[in-house]
């Protein structure tokens, strides 16, 4: 699909920074929580992945392919923590951190292994392209389950999303990016030998310093180190 001819390297780092889209937005995610309505906020980013899997199916430029991927991580987390969150209000106060946890993480574990029966069903007997329908009719049914089943709920106090450390969560995206980057073409341009290389490296060093110390200056931090 892209432009430039694709490398195994290329898969995973697009894999890659899918997990560093999930570990960015995790700690912004929380306050998103407190300031939408969970039935909405989960509809509205199962549509939205639905959006970026339809721009992946038509994508023919490897660097957008990879930015798309980024911003498909901030979705699977935000998507992931409701459902989670969803767990846990069903259950009893005295038992729903340990089951709720083991419920989730168990299914994803699960999911993992069946989905990739799926998918390689799929890969090995049509066009890759059957691969995002799959995924995309499979989304369209939880978007289906949400909208029929969910209920509309605000009953908590909104967060000021103002007050979020946007500079900290930008700071720390593209350490992760960099890094992630880093560490998978590293062999490929033999390593500090390559610009591309000392570049990201010179990033994710900076960046690791630079949200350190704005961790421990601003008031109210990205990754909170007490309650509020």
């Amino acid at each position: 699909f892209p432009t430039r001819r694709s490398s195994d390297l290329d898969i995973s780092f697009a894999l890659l920074i899918t997990y560093g889209g999930i570990t960015a937005m995790l700690p912004v995610q929380f306050r998103f929580l407190r300031y939408f309505d969970i039935r909405g906020y989960l509809i509205v980013n199962i549509i939205l992945d639905i959006f970026l899997n339809c721009l992946c199916l038509h994508c023919r430029n490897i660097d957008l392919f990879f930015a798309i991927r980024f911003l498909q991580g901030f979705f699977i987390a935000n998507i992931n923590i409701v459902v989670l969150i969803l767990i846990l209000s069903q259950l009893d106060t005295q038992r729903a951190k340990a089951i709720a946890p083991a419920v989730f993480y168990g299914t994803l574990l699960a999911n993992s292994a069946l989905i990739g029966v799926a998918a390689g069903f799929v890969v090995d007997s049509t066009d890759w392209k059957a691969t995002y329908y799959f995924i995309i009719g499979l989304q369209l049914l939880t978007l289906l389950i949400a909208w029929l089943m969910l209920r509309r709920s605000m009953k908590f106090r909104r967060y000021p999303l103002y007050q979020v450390d946007w500079t900290g969560f930008i700071i720390f995206s593209c350490t992760i990016v960099a890094m992630a980057y880093t560490f998978i073409y590293g062999s490929k341009y033999y390593w500090f030998e390559d610009f591309r290389i000392r570049y990201s490296a010179a990033v994710t060093v900076i960046g690791t310093i630079l949200f350190l110390y704005r961790q421990k200056i601003t008031k109210r931090p990205l990754i909170h180190r007490s309650e509020e």
